[in-house]
């Protein structure tokens, strides 16, 4: 087994826990190679994060920040594992060598906020602040009881007694009745009337309670315990301004209990008084250090009023005193976890599992923060644990599910959602993930029917309705996915997610025009800024500074194996190298791969943000300090434009993942292409001012090595025509041109591609009958995995594109592999597509067409051509490849510059404008066609 081998088991083994075989793993790697970076890491971190054993783990993770020492990631575990060890100082001695090393400065903002974190300043100096505001005096004995005012009153001995024994023994009933007979014959006895009221509170008659606590305060002013009984009860009745007065009168009797400045502060929250409730915690605290429930009260008003960095600190500083106390560790891991800090948080949680290995809830917990930053098989550990722990929680098969499905083990992740189905037929979120799982896998049929269970089970749930609407999606049928949407609308007018699919299945329909196109987008702005408007930013802190080093935050949920990373990944590695830039990852995915690794260590900061709030989120991104934020999803799943609709940013731009407009008012720019646009066209459609680069996008398409094989149509005698596009973008006029080709075309054949397992939907194959297609010169082919997709293309000599919606990574895979797209370009951005792609490389003119007859005109032309298609289809690969790296350079260094125009206006007080960056503003000459 190599060290690659190697490293791959000793990593399988750390994520399933098994910790002493993954640290032989490490060390056999070790031993072959004593350099190993990525090795000294993942056995540094064995140590020091999973056993918490830092002294051990500091040597390894030291000696691979030595290999690579401008890993970002290297750098955070060694510092945090100092802090762990009580060694701030060297921690901030090491962020001055970490400058010196070139790392970006937002990276080593974050680890400082890491050591302030543990340093503690904010923290230690509130507490002296609070504490201040009510000083403690000296502690004095109690004072002697005086006789005759014990409270007693004349009531006889015996029966306090008995009274006293009944509820000691929680007789509570016959401790009330007792107390009710007595108080008829006594009273003026202040002590009955208080025990009285603590056995009906026990019992569950808070009125009779709250009535006896008023009796026996109002008798027994000097008992420091009446007042603080009738606070309790007035707390539990919402009676809150009595129980101010209560608890207040209770101190004044007794300063020193804790518990009464606990209380005081409750009563203090509940009246929206948060400030005035700090000082009460803070000596509740002082008083008894030990107490978890003071430390989650003060925590959570801290939190509440928004105080998060003093809220953290605390949590952390107090977990370094008392390291082994269970509800401490798991109090401090959910309050951190809410406040952003995921490593603390699984530190704490990880703490709590040393303390007690089979503690259900921390292992939940420990899963969520590990899912949150993309590490789903180790979360998957976690959750079958707690499986084993409790296999009667239902909703731990649907979230062992889920980590399952993120590393795309579809049947795994289907197997355990049946279970939970059948633990609980009606259970929303197991049918929900269930349909995820289908629609991503494409089995169409069972898809249908597991909605059709669902709906039946839970009739109008808005998340399955969702899902149906994408199942017309998948079907090609637009207008059926249309109608759902709208009956979405029309029942759900809160699910925003429905307006916005509803615009994405727009661009699908023929029925579209830049127009209608453009109306749409308005209303979709006009809704969002009525749901969003009134927690929009309309003050921005960012320094007006036109030369700055600008922080740009990248918002997508695609940063995976997915069509619009092949866009962005190219450019985001010219991007990362781009010295007036600082990048931001705000990561929206469910699934985490080896792109998103690669993704990773392109940012230097990276956050996990899928299931957010917008507030949180919003705040977040401000405190990130980001001057421009660019959405890369557009409207299609997993976006975050609630995000964009509060504007956080002082700019804002959409780029990349959606070939439309936003239609959000706060949206300032789109990022467009120069080429193949219709000015009128794109403004009619867009709500955004256009910034137009003479490239906007780059595909990656080097990485395949499939050869290119010979044109077809030279052994064949005739054309053969290719489709990969989704079958969701093939419609009704789509194969109607289909069909006005291949009737052109007499011996011409036609392959489909993408068709479910159990083949093409009826709906097609009658299209194609009507269109007059005879069966046997189609070919449907089953949806495959990837080599053999781009193999699929040595039987095509050219591509039929779709329409409205043309393709995008299916036309640059089809060039990549030497076949040009025939493509019908259309009004809307999506419709010039595959027509930008073609203009990239100089063959628009060759195979775009204006009108159906040119599409015609044009397949008529290459089937009398075969030997220029031929040399078309050799020449483009080695063309592409010396052609890519460029383009992506291209791009990246256009969006810069196209970002800092739109920053400088800013900076200069004007509002967003149309900008435009030409190949001179890059000391570039005009494109040229490519030569052929």
């Amino acid at each position: 087994m190599n060290t690659t081998e190697q490293l791959q088991q000793a990593r399988q083994l750390h994520d399933q826990w098994q910790f002493e075989p993954a640290r032989q793993a490490y060390e056999k790697v070790l031993e072959q190679e004593p350099g190993h970076a990525e090795a000294l890491h993942g056995l540094g971190l064995l140590l020091g994060l999973h056993q918490l054993r830092g002294a051990e783990a500091l040597p390894y993770l030291e000696a691979a920040l030595g290999v690579r020492p401008k890993e970002f990631s290297f750098w955070r575990s060694y510092i945090h594992m100092l802090i762990r060890e009580g060694l701030p100082d060297m921690a901030v001695s090491l962020i001055d060598v970490a400058r010196a090393n070139g790392m970006q400065e937002i990276a080593l903002e974050q680890l400082e906020k890491d050591v302030a974190l543990v340093q503690g300043a904010q923290a230690a100096a509130f507490m002296e602040e609070q504490a201040a505001r009510w000083p403690l005096p000296p502690e004095a004995p109690a004072p002697a009881a005086r006789p005759g005012v014990d409270g007693r009153g004349r009531v006889p001995e015996a029966q306090l007694g008995l009274l006293s024994r009944l509820f000691a023994q929680r007789e509570h009933e016959q401790a009330s009745r007792l107390a009710g007979e007595l108080v008829r014959q006594y009273p003026r006895s202040g002590l009955v009337w208080k025990l009285k009221a603590a056995a009906d509170n026990a019992r569950g008659a808070s009125g009779a309670a709250l009535e006896a606590a008023r009796h026996a305060a109002r008798l027994l002013p000097q008992d420091a315990e009446a007042h603080f009984n009738l606070g309790g009860i007035c707390l539990q009745q919402e009676q809150v301004a009595e129980a101010e007065q209560a608890m207040r009168q209770a101190l004044a009797l007794r300063p020193h209990w804790d518990l009464a400045f606990a209380y005081l502060g409750d009563a203090l929250c509940a009246q929206d008084r948060i400030e005035d409730s700090f000082p009460c915690y803070v000596n509740a605290l002082l008083l008894a250090p030990d107490n978890v429930d003071h430390l989650s009260r003060l925590t959570a008003a801290l939190e509440n009023a928004g105080r998060v960095q003093e809220c953290a600190q605390f949590l952390v500083l107090l977990m370094q005193q008392q390291p082994q106390d269970l509800r401490l560790c798991l109090a401090s891991g959910h309050v951190l976890s809410r406040t952003g800090w995921a490593l603390q948080a699984e530190t704490a949680y990880r703490m709590a599992l040393q303390l007690a290995p089979d503690h259900l809830e921390a292992l939940i917990k420990l899963a969520l923060v590990l899912c949150a930053s993309g590490r789903m098989a180790e979360a998957e550990t976690c959750l079958r644990k707690a499986l084993v722990l409790a296999p009667d929680q239902v909703a731990l098969y649907c979230e062992t599910a889920f980590t399952v499905f993120a590393q795309k083990k579809w049947q795994q992740a289907l197997d355990l959602l049946e279970q939970a189905l059948r633990m609980q037929p009606d259970l929303a979120r197991a049918h929900m993930l269930r349909c995820q799982v289908l629609l991503e896998t494409n089995d169409l049929p069972r898809l249908d029917q597991a909605l059709t269970e669902g709906l039946e089970y839970l009739p109008g749930n808005c998340d399955l309705m969702f899902q149906r609407a994408a199942y017309w999606d998948r079907c090609g049928e637009p207008v059926r996915q249309m109608q759902q949407l709208d009956a979405m609308v029309e029942q759900h007018p809160g699910y925003d997610l429905a307006y916005s699919a509803r615009l994405f299945a727009m661009i699908h329909s023929p029925l579209a025009s830049a127009a209608s196109m453009g109306q749409a987008n308005r209303a979709y702005g006009s809704l969002m800024r009525q749901r969003y408007g009134g927690l929009e930013f309309t003050q921005h802190g960012n320094a007006r500074d036109p030369g700055k080093l600008l922080r740009v935050g990248f918002v997508s949920g695609d940063l995976r194996s997915h069509a619009a990373a092949k866009f962005f990944l190219p450019v985001m590695r010219e991007l990362s190298r781009c010295e007036d830039l600082v990048c931001v990852a705000y990561c929206n995915n469910e699934i985490h791969d080896h792109v998103t690794q690669e993704f990773q260590g392109l940012f230097p900061l990276w956050r996990g943000i899928r299931d957010m709030n917008v507030q949180a989120l919003a705040a977040l991104v401000q405190a990130d300090g980001i001057d421009i934020l660019i959405d890369l999803s557009g409207h299609t799943r997993s976006h975050r434009l609630d995000l964009f609709a509060v504007k956080p940013a002082p700019v804002q731009l959409t780029w990349i993942g959606n070939p439309g407009s936003t239609g959000l008012q706060t949206m300032d720019y789109i990022v467009l292409s120069d080429l193949m646009l219709d000015d009128a066209l794109v403004k009619a459609q867009v709500t955004e001012q256009v910034m137009r680069l003479p490239l906007a996008y780059v595909f990656d398409g080097g990485i395949h090595q499939e050869p290119v094989a010979p044109l077809p149509a030279l052994r064949n005698g005739h054309l053969t025509f290719g489709s990969f596009n989704r079958l969701s973008k093939i419609n009704r006029e789509v194969v109607a041109a289909w069909g006005q080709v291949l009737r052109a075309l007499p011996t011409a054949r036609l392959r489909l591609g993408a068709c479910p397992p159990a083949g093409p939907p009826r709906h097609l194959r009658d299209w194609l009958v009507q269109e007059g297609i005879d069966s046997g010169r189609v070919d449907f082919v089953t949806q495959m995995g990837f080599d053999h997709y781009l193999r699929a293309h040595h039987e095509i000599d050219l591509c039929l594109d779709t329409l409205p919606f043309t393709g995008g990574v299916v036309t640059n895979h089809a060039l990549w592999m030497g076949v040009p797209t025939l493509t019908l370009m259309g009004e809307l951005l999506a419709g010039r597509q595959s027509a930008e792609v073609l203009a990239r490389v100089g063959l628009a003119e060759g195979f775009a067409a204006r009108d159906l007859p040119q599409l015609v005109e044009k397949a008529l032309y290459w089937h009398n051509h075969g030997p220029q298609l031929q040399e078309i289809r050799q020449s483009l690969r080695a063309q592409l490849q010396a052609l890519e790296p460029r383009q992506a350079d291209i791009v990246a260094r256009s969006v810069a510059l196209g970002l800092r125009q739109a920053w400088q206006r800013w900076c200069a007080g004007q509002g967003p404008a149309d900008l435009r960056v030409a190949p001179a503003d890059l000391g570039l000459e005009q494109p040229q066609a490519l030569a052929l």
